[in-house]
């Protein structure tokens, strides 16, 4: 998981980025660039949390019905809310990925030399692809319809239908724990995918950043050079169109 010096390190370093005015249209409406990197490692961890408090839920509910034990007196009141937890799971990971893909495509265009060791903008449209396909997949195997489930009030209305049979209260139970689970799995590839990446882009800002301090100091050296050469004397005083200053440079250096 994200540990709170990591999240700090993305604070930071994000802090440093110059181009204020750039905007993306993510997790928050009008959040800069550096705001959505540090929304993307923190919303991670809530849809982590999410997803595993929503599995525990559904593997409650299977372990009752697989040792006959009473589900509830009203079964919907525990089913539904988990189907309506599950499909907006699968919501928030779609949301997520898009959000990966806008941070991917505004830190390539305002750094155009980062060239990472993937391309990021592709593993995010990969995730989802799967994760969705995985969803139907997993419904069409407990015997539902993928339609039945495209958002969380179509989730809602299914779980009440099939909550009036034990048959159809069981085939619920399962579906939403294997879709949890799949789940559970999926936001831990998501969450590394997002680490990779902001590792890649704090790794490019460090980069940066030593590099300016070096071309900084390397240009604070030569003007030292140049003011303690022997000559300078003789040439501070000089028409600026007769100095020739690579010589000065050149005789400092090889000093």
């Amino acid at each position: 998981m994200f540990d709170r010096k990591r999240i700090s390190a993305v604070i930071v370093l994000s802090g440093l980025f110059a181009s204020p005015a750039v905007r993306a249209s993510g997790m928050i409406d009008g959040a800069t660039l550096p705001e959505q990197i540090v929304q993307e490692a923190t919303a991670v961890q809530r849809y982590e949390q999410s997803v595993q408090q929503t599995y525990q839920g559904f593997q409650s509910l299977y372990n009752q019905a697989r040792n006959l034990q009473s589900l509830a007196q009203n079964p919907v009141q525990n089913l539904s809310p988990l189907m309506g937890q599950l499909i907006s799971a699968v919501q928030t990971g779609t949301n997520l990925s898009y959000a990966g893909q806008n941070i991917t495509g505004m830190f390539q265009k305002l750094y155009s030399n980062w060239k990472p060791g993937q391309d990021f903008g592709q593993e995010f449209a990969n995730w989802r692809n799967t994760t969705l396909a995985n969803l139907e997949n997993e419904l069409t195997a407990a015997g539902l319809q993928a339609a039945d489930f495209t958002n969380e009030s179509n989730a809602l209305n299914q779980a009440v239908k099939l909550s009036q049979s034990a048959t159809g209260r069981l085939q619920a139970i399962q579906a939403g724990t294997a879709v949890s689970a799949m789940l559970a799995q999926q936001v831990q590839e998501l969450r590394q995918l997002i680490m990779n990446e902001q590792q890649s882009q704090i790794a490019y800002r460090e980069q940066m950043l030593n590099s300016d301090k070096d071309g900084a100091q390397q240009a604070q050296y030569a003007s030292t050079q140049f003011l303690s050469n022997d000559k300078y004397s003789t040439y501070k005083n000089t028409s600026p169109d007769s100095l020739d200053v690579w010589s000065i440079a050149k005789e400092g250096a090889s000093k």
